[in-house]
């Protein structure tokens, strides 16, 4: 799965923010605090052997 399909490569050509930087949406962080666009990342696709099951509350 080292490949990426044509249409997630096309997707991500499309994003906006890429991990170049700290969008102008985010947030600063106060003192003693961290971000998560401090480590950005792409999204991963994974394989994977075991069930997985996705659940989603009524209430949100």
């Amino acid at each position: 799965m080292s490949e990426l399909s044509l249409w997630i490569q096309a997707a991500r050509e499309n994003w906006h923010w890429q991990g170049q930087g700290r969008p102008s949406l985010a947030q600063i962080p106060n003192a003693n605090q961290e971000s998560v666009w401090d480590y950005p990342r792409r999204s991963a696709l994974l394989p994977i052997t075991q069930c997985s099951t996705v659940r989603a509350r009524k209430d949100t």
